[in-house]
């Protein structure tokens, strides 16, 4: 079974691959900063998905990570080929389906803490066939993620953004690592 995971770890560079460079340093308080990372083999042949994130979650940073198919070829993943994305944004929790325009948020309580986003699925053919999203260890999202899903998933996206906004914002690494089970993404 071919899993992909996306998680905070300090294991990623000498156990199981080369981390990639670290997200540059704004150039202007409240600026976006971000990584694209490929992952075409990857998400075509992916059974099950899992991505954490682990991050200080502020009222005015945002942490997501967005999927979706790099169609001009160019590296670097637009809105307009961007599937899901997943996150916080100014002390909430959100989920977006960017094809329908559908975004769904859930309020987090107080900001300024440490936080984690766990978003799991098992993959179907046409798209998803099961979904959570676990924020801070309570179950989050459950209706919307408890009918058609074939938003949540598609075979060929190629690419994954990590971005970061917000002046309280705390830089992240991001790498890629492999091994038999199929690919991890750890951003820390």
């Amino acid at each position: 079974m071919k899993m992909l995971t996306i998680t905070c770890a300090l294991m990623c560079a000498s156990a199981f691959g080369a981390v990639m460079p670290q997200l540059p340093e704004p150039a202007h308080a409240d600026t976006e900063v971000w990584t694209n990372v490929p992952c075409a083999q990857l998400l075509s042949d992916v059974r099950e998905f899992e991505t954490v994130l682990d991050f200080t979650g502020t009222a005015s940073n945002c942490v997501q990570v967005a999927f979706g198919r790099d169609d001009d070829g160019n590296g670097d993943l637009s809105k307009r080929e961007t599937g899901l994305v997943v996150g916080w944004r100014a002390g909430d929790y959100f989920i977006e389906d960017v094809k329908s325009g559908d975004r769904f948020r859930e309020a987090s309580g107080a900001t300024n803490a440490a936080r984690r986003i766990a978003f799991r699925f098992a993959a179907g053919e046409e798209g998803a066939k099961s979904a959570s999203v676990v924020c801070d260890g309570a179950a989050k999202f459950v209706d919307v993620l408890g009918g058609d899903l074939r938003w949540v998933y598609n075979r060929g996206w190629n690419l994954a953004k990590v971005t970061r906004r917000g002046v309280d914002a705390p830089g992240e690494i991001v790498c890629v690592a492999s091994d038999h089970g199929g690919m991890k993404f750890i951003m820390r």
